[in-house]
């Protein structure tokens, strides 16, 4: 971020992008705050909490899914709303949320939008959706 300009260049950080790229996700918000345009939330598995790196290959997302609904542990999104807030944050929070594999028990896409939508409301008290 350093080397680009920050009247031109902006930043939407994926929460699970800079996860599963061996990236902190709360570093990245406490670091680059004031670059932030939007916010675009997705969970990976919780044993990916802290990972850093390599980033997993195409191969690996085949085998299993790595995104997972928020709440899953694999990304501190508690830690990063509370930032949020406390910065008085007004822009987009966009949710990410992949097709689910029913074979892997993902469920339908209603079931998702409803874990997804439980973790908002009931963990992070989000007040409108």
């Amino acid at each position: 971020m350093e080397l680009t300009d920050p009247r031109y260049v902006w930043l939407c950080p994926d929460t699970a992008h800079i996860n599963l790229g061996g990236g902190d996700p709360v570093a990245i918000f406490e670091d680059f705050y004031d670059r932030i345009s939007a916010v675009h939330w997705k969970d990976s598995k919780a044993s990916y909490h802290g990972y850093t790196g390599p980033t997993p290959t195409r191969e690996m997302h085949n085998q299993e899914i790595l995104y997972k609904d928020l709440g899953s542990g694999g990304v501190d999104h508690e830690r990063i709303y509370k930032f949020l807030l406390s910065k008085g944050y007004q822009g987009w929070i966009t949710l990410d949320l992949d097709p689910p594999r029913p074979a892997e028990g993902e469920g339908t896409t209603y079931e998702k939008l409803a874990i997804n939508r439980r973790y908002l409301t009931e963990t992070l008290k989000v007040p409108h959706l």
